[in-house]
């Protein structure tokens, strides 16, 4: 692997560290965050407490046969444990939902990293896969059922990535559409595509959070959510090696079955921002020959991260 001088090495130790250092700089904050930006949310008195049988539900979803996070307890381990497992799980879930502060094992994640494609000697074509606790993870998953339908009232018909009873399929037949009925009646149509380098790894928290409070999700749910990020570490191993602890702050926790939704909250805030500022300069300056038209800019979202 290659460093930031373009040198290679084989040695382990060493591309441990190369990939410490680029992780700890891509997880770095680089916008600082804004003041005075929170908005008045529900009352965090009013959260039900979770029951066994949500606790039970969200287990039983979860992906079989994966590996552990730092705490080397998978869940297929905690469906095997049975009735009493299920009683203490959702005592502390309930405790951790009364107090707003999570188990200090939560905020590390075990960074491992998958090659893509490209130059196997450049860090940039590896993807990172964090492993999370996986009794963490069973807790985002409930957080995500109890939040799913408010983050999915707020997303437009647009947003075809992580959602259920859509698909991208159906923007690509609609995009066609568009180019065909353009081409039929000669009107003019512009393209854009954008592409997300390090996506879930380049939001700011702060965006994530602002987003949230602004579709008036619980307060109580975006504080547990900001006291997980607040504290959030990283190590990275490869074979059996493993680098030192590093802060993560910014981007989505990769493996987090809540993370797709946070993202998606955070882009959707960024566009509605961006098409209103699209429509105040379109009524604020001269179109030219395009005021003969009814000037539409339409987005349709192909989120795959």
């Amino acid at each position: 692997m290659k460093d930031n001088n373009g040198k290679k090495t084989t040695d382990r130790e060493e591309i441990l560290q190369i990939c410490k250092t680029f992780y700890k700089s891509l997880y770095e904050k680089t916008v600082p965050t804004p003041t005075n930006t929170r908005t008045q949310s529900p009352d965090t008195d009013n959260v039900p407490s979770f029951t066994k049988s949500e606790v039970r539900k969200c287990l039983k979803d979860m992906r079989k046969n994966k590996s552990p996070g730092p705490d080397d307890i998978t869940s297929d381990v905690l469906l095997i444990a049975g009735e009493p497992a299920l009683d203490y799980l959702t005592k502390c879930f309930n405790e951790i939902l009364k107090t707003e502060k999570i188990p200090t094992s939560w905020e590390e994640a075990k960074i491992i990293v998958i090659y893509k494609k490209g130059d196997p000697g450049d860090i940039k074509n590896y993807r990172p896969i964090s492993l999370l606790s996986h009794s963490y993870k069973l807790f985002t998953r409930i957080l995500q059922t109890r939040m799913e339908r408010i983050l999915d009232e707020n997303q437009p018909r647009e947003q075809a990535g992580f959602r259920k009873g859509y698909s991208t399929t159906d923007h690509i037949h609609t995009l066609n559409q568009v180019i065909e009925k353009s081409n039929e009646y000669n009107l003019p149509l512009g393209v854009g595509f954008i592409d997300y380098e390090k996506a879930f790894d380049s939001v700011e928290h702060f965006a994530i959070f602002d987003a949230l409070r602004q579709i008036n999700i619980n307060e109580k749910y975006v504080n547990i959510l900001e006291n997980i990020y607040q504290n959030a570490t990283a190590k990275v191993h490869i074979d059996n090696m493993e680098s030192e602890l590093f802060p993560i702050k910014r981007g989505v926790r990769q493996g987090d079955p809540i993370s797709p939704k946070l993202f998606t909250a955070a882009i959707e805030m960024i566009f509605r921002k961006m098409f209103e500022l699209i429509r105040l300069k379109l009524f604020g300056h001269d179109c030219g020959r395009m005021d003969q038209y009814v000037l539409r800019v339409v987005a349709l979202y192909f989120l795959k991260c």
